[in-house]
């Protein structure tokens, strides 16, 4: 082999590794991307969730303290327990109480 056929091959093997290192780093700068997507979005529905129950517990505790009226007391109390009791037993039915219907064929 001469000299310049030992440098051709050097130089190809040199461009494969360059684009390897590039697809490569794309593909962890994808993944980390990701994850960090999903951190934010757990975060931002943490937030969220605060800033509602902080909501739910102060037009609560404003219901009870101004007013001695059963009725209002029962319905602030219980619709939100109503629907935080429905949010509960979805997450725990399990995949085999909750059925999702496609509008694909069945296969």
């Amino acid at each position: 082999m001469s000299g310049s056929t030992i440098v051709v091959l050097l130089l190809i093997a040199a461009g494969i590794g360059l684009v390897w290192s590039w697809v490569a780093g794309a593909k962890a700068g994808r993944a980390v991307a990701n994850t960090m997507h999903q951190a934010g979005r757990a975060g931002g529905i943490a937030g969220r969730s605060l800033a509602i129950a902080v909501a739910v517990v102060a037009v609560q505790w404003v219901v009870v303290r101004m007013t001695t009226d059963v009725v209002a007391i029962a319905a602030v109390l219980g619709v939100p327990a109503v629907l935080s009791g429905n949010t509960v037993a979805r997450l725990l039915a399990g995949p085999a109480d909750v059925l999702r219907v496609s509008r694909g064929s069945i296969r």
